[in-house]
């Protein structure tokens, strides 16, 4: 009856080891799948950015971006949500950017 008992531990060892396995390959395969996706949106953006210029609204918006992060004053542009113009400020604010007197 030991055997039995010891043959039974070591079965369900093993179903415990290729559950954990089967999640580890599985985990594996999303983080895969996900940086496929931004590695082919970066390749996208790349490709996009360098045939087109600045649209109309970015000369507004960046230095609109760069004085909420500043003057923490949202204001200015306020048709438009504030997100993208604060990265393009942050953008700005990185690069060292200084406002205008």
């Amino acid at each position: 009856m030991a055997a039995h008992t010891h043959r039974l531990r070591n079965d369900a060892e093993r179903t415990t080891l290729v559950v954990r396995v089967r999640r580890a390959l599985m985990t594996r395969l999303w983080e895969m799948l996900c940086a496929a996706i931004l590695l082919a949106t970066a390749a996208n953006l790349l490709c996009v950015a360098a045939r087109k210029g600045l649209t109309v609204d970015e000369s507004v918006i960046a230095p609109a971006g760069y004085y909420h992060l500043t003057a923490r004053d949202f204001r200015p542009v306020s048709e438009h949500p504030p997100l993208v113009k604060l990265m393009s400020g942050a953008a700005l604010y990185a690069a060292g950017a200084s406002a205008p007197p």
